[in-house]
C-alpha cells in the first residue's frame, strides 16, 4: 500500500520495495487512507499484504479487519508495547524502522518481539553506518545514551542553498576510513543493547533540568511506554504550576489497561531515579498532532486535570492532628484532598517545599520538630505518628494546639525584642 505522500521520504521505500518485488503497489484515496476503521477495511478489501505505518496510525486502527496484512513495517515515531500488541500474532510480522530525511530513507530496522521488555528500532540496515558518540564524540559502550549519528551510503549531501545548516549537521566521519565520508548528527539520544539493537531514547533537545537534576524527558517516555497498560506516552516539564516547572506526563491508556497514576508511578521507579518520575498525570483518548502526524506538544492541555500519584485508596485523615498536616499539605500543593497514607513526594512535593511545609507545621502546632521529619515519615499517617510519639496525642486538641502557637509567637517575639535590645546596647558602646 502507498501510505506516505510523495512529498515524503517515506512514500520512496514504498514503491521501490514493491516494484522491485514484482508485487502490485496499491493506492487509495483520502478517505480511504485516514488512519480509522475505513483504512482497515481498504487493507482487507484490497487484500494489501505489506503496509508501512506510524504507530499513531495503527492506534486507531481495528487489527482484526485487517487480516491479510502479514509484514508491518512501523517508523516515524516511537513504538510502544500497548501500540505494538494488538497487532502482534497471526503470522504477522511486525519490523520496526527509524530513519531522519536525511538518511534516505531507513538507518535501521528490526523485527519486533512482543515478548521483549524493550522495543528497539534494530540494527544498522546495509550501506548505513550508525554510531552512538558521548559529548566527547567518542563511541559510547552498551547500555549507555549517547547522540544518535548516521553516516553511509544513505547519506544526503547537504541542505540545498543552506551552508550553515548543512556546516552544523553534517561533518566529517573519523571511524570510516575513507576520504570524504560524512556523519550526520541525528539531535537524536540512544543506547546499545548488549546484543546489539539500538534502542531509541528520545530527542536531545527534550533534555531540561529540574531542580538541579538534569533529565531526559525522551527516557521517561520511553520507559512509560513499555507499561502495558500505556499505549503512547508524552512527558513536558511544564511551568505553569503553582510551584514551578514540574514533569507532566499525558498518557492514552491501553483500552481496559487500568493506567492508573500510582501504578505507573511504581512502575517508572522499578527503572528510573525517583527525580526523573512525573507525580502528574492527564489521560487523553489521543494526542494532538502536526500535520506531519507527529505528537503536537505544544498543543498539549494545562494539565488542570491532573491526577496525581497517591495512594490507590483515599482514607480520610481522622483526629485533629491528621487533618492539620493533611489541611497544611493540601495547601500547599493546590489539591482537593489528601489521604493519610498519601505520599508528600508523590504527591508532587519536592525538596524546596520541604521548608515552607515545615515552617507552616511548626507554627500550626505550636512546637519545633526536626525538618528531616518530613523526608523519612512522608504520610500523613507517619508523620501525625511520630509527632504524637514524641507528645501524647491527647495534647494536640484544637484548643491546644491554638494555645501552642499564641505561646509560639510570644517567645518569638520576646528573643526578637532581646536581640533588638542586644545590638542598641552595642550601638551605644560603640559611640
Amino acid at each position: 500500500m502507498q501510505f506516505a505522500a510523495f512529498s515524503f521520504d517515506a512514500s520512496v521505500s514504498e514503491f521501490f520495495v514493491t516494484l522491485l518485488a514484482g508485487a502490485t503497489l496499491v493506492f487509495g484515496d483520502a478517505e480511504s487512507l485516514l488512519p480509522g476503521p475505513a483504512l482497515a477495511e481498504f487493507l482487507e478489501r484490497r487484500s494489501v499484504t505489506m503496509a508501512t505505518l506510524p504507530p499513531s496510525a495503527l492506534m486507531n486502527m481495528p487489527h482484526a479487519k485487517a487480516g491479510t496484512l502479514m509484514k508491518l513495517v512501523t517508523a516515524g515515531e516511537p513504538l510502544t508495547p500497548g501500540a505494538l500488541a494488538p497487532w502482534a500474532g497471526d503470522g504477522r510480522e511486525i519490523i520496526n524502522a527509524y530513519g531522519p530525511t536525511e538518511t534516505t530513507v531507513c538507518a535501521t530496522a528490526g523485527v519486533c518481539d512482543p515478548a521483549d521488555e524493550t522495543i528497539t528500532i534494530g540494527r544498522p540496515i546495509d550501506g548505513a553506518e550508525v554510531y552512538i558518540l558521548g559529548e566527547d564524540l567518542q563511541p559510547v559502550p552498551a547500555g549507555v545514551t549517547g547522540e544518535l549519528y548516521v553516516g553511509g551510503r544513505g547519506l544526503a549531501r547537504c541542505y540545498v542553498n543552506l551552508p550553515a545548516a548543512t556546516a552544523e549537521k553534517f561533518g566529517p566521519d573519523p571511524f570510516s576510513g575513507r576520504v570524504g565520508a560524512r556523519l550526520y548528527r541525528t539531535g537524536d539520544l540512544a543506547r546499545w543493547t548488549s546484543d546489539g539493537r539500538v534502542e531509541f531514547i528520545g530527542r536531545r533537545d527534550y533534555q531540561v533540568k529540574l531542580r538541579g537534576f538534569r533529565i531526559e524527558l525522551g527516557e521517561v517516555e520511553s520507559v512509560l511506554g513499555r507499561d502495558p497498560s500505556v499505549v503512547e506516552a508524552a512527558v513536558v516539564a511544564r511551568a505553569d504550576g503553582p510551584h514551578g516547572t514540574r514533569l507532566v506526563a499525558y498518557v492514552v491508556p491501553a483500552e481496559g489497561g487500568g493506567a492508573e497514576p500510582h501504578a505507573l508511578l511504581g512502575f517508572l521507579r522499578e527503572y528510573l531515579p525517583d527525580y526523573m518520575a512525573p507525580r502528574a498525570y492527564v489521560f487523553l483518548d489521543a494526542f494532538p498532532r502536526t500535520p506531519a502526524g507527529k505528537v503536537d506538544r505544544k498543543a498539549l492541555p494545562p494539565p488542570d486535570d491532573a491526577r496525581v500519584a497517591a495512594g490507590a485508596e483515599y482514607v480520610e485523615p481522622a483526629g485533629e492532628l491528621e487533618r492539620r498536616i493533611a489541611g497544611i499539605w493540601r495547601d500547599a500543593l493546590s489539591l482537593e484532598r489528601v489521604g493519610v497514607d498519601d505520599n508528600f513526594f508523590d504527591l508532587g512535593g519536592h525538596s524546596l517545599l520541604v521548608a515552607q511545609i515545615h515552617g507552616r507545621l511548626e507554627t500550626a502546632l505550636g512546637r519545633t520538630f526536626p525538618l528531616m521529619l518530613l523526608f523519612t515519615q512522608p504520610t500523613v499517617r507517619s508523620l501525625a505518628a511520630s509527632l504524637a510519639g514524641s507528645e501524647p496525642e491527647e495534647q494536640f486538641s484544637a484548643e491546644t494546639i491554638k494555645d501552642r502557637a499564641d505561646l509560639r509567637r510570644a517567645s518569638t517575639a520576646r528573643r526578637g525584642e532581646s536581640r533588638r535590645a542586644t545590638r542598641r546596647a552595642g550601638q551605644e558602646r560603640s559611640s
